[in-house]
């Protein structure tokens, strides 16, 4: 079964939350906390890709549905058409960016909390 670039990515990057939580924690010496962020870390990529999609395919919904698009030799056609191809492509890898980043920053967070 195919997968498109959108889905793919997202669903790759399940594998990094608790790899970036781990790291977060084992190196600024929260080595018990551990096991507890990685398990957290996978519900928040969870919930991270989840509303991703939403947003993204239901934002592509829209614009595919829209009046502009219905002539697909107008002009509008030829610059949203491009737009949202560059929308599809980039925003999974913005989104697997920022979400790691804020997971990495969140188990930083809660281990030097931890440690108090």
């Amino acid at each position: 079964m195919a997968v498109n670039h959108a889905d793919g990515t997202l669903f790759a990057s399940i594998l990094m939350y608790p790899a970036a939580a781990a790291y977060a924690s084992i190196h600024n010496g929260g080595r018990w906390v551990t096991p507890f962020l990685v398990i957290t870390s996978i519900g928040i990529g969870i919930a991270i890709i989840t509303s991703a999609r939403f947003v993204l395919y239901s934002l592509m919904e829209r614009v595919i549905k829209s009046k502009l698009m219905a002539n697909e030799d107008g002009w509008p056609a030829l610059i949203l058409g491009p737009l949202m191809m560059l929308i599809y492509l980039a925003f999974p890898i913005v989104v697997t960016s920022l979400g790691l980043f804020l997971t990495y920053a969140g188990c930083v967070w809660a281990t030097h909390a931890s440690a108090l």
